[in-house]
C-alpha cells in the first residue's frame, strides 16, 4: 500500500514533513518521494494527518445502556 501526499507527525521530534508512506506486509518500509509500482493499492492523504497510535481518552467501558 502507498499513502500519498500525506502530512507525517512526529511528536519524538516534534517535526511536521510532507510525504509519501510505502507499507508492506503492515510495517512502514519507505517514506519520502514515492511512485506507485504496479498492482500497489493507493491512498490519496491530501488534507490528512498522519500520526502514530491517536487514542480517545473521552471512551467510556461499560454496559451498553448505562445500568
Amino acid at each position: 500500500m502507498l499513502i500519498k501526499n500525506g502530512t507525517i507527525l512526529s511528536p519524538a521530534t516534534q517535526e511536521e514533513l510532507h510525504a509519501d508512506i510505502r507499507i508492506k506486509e503492515g510495517l512502514i518500509c519507505e517514506i519520502g518521494d514515492l511512485s506507485p509500482v504496479d498492482g500497489e493499492e493507493l491512498l490519496d492523504a491530501s488534507d490528512c494527518m498522519i500520526a502514530p497510535g491517536l487514542v480517545d481518552v473521552h471512551v467510556r467501558f461499560r454496559d451498553p445502556g448505562q445500568t
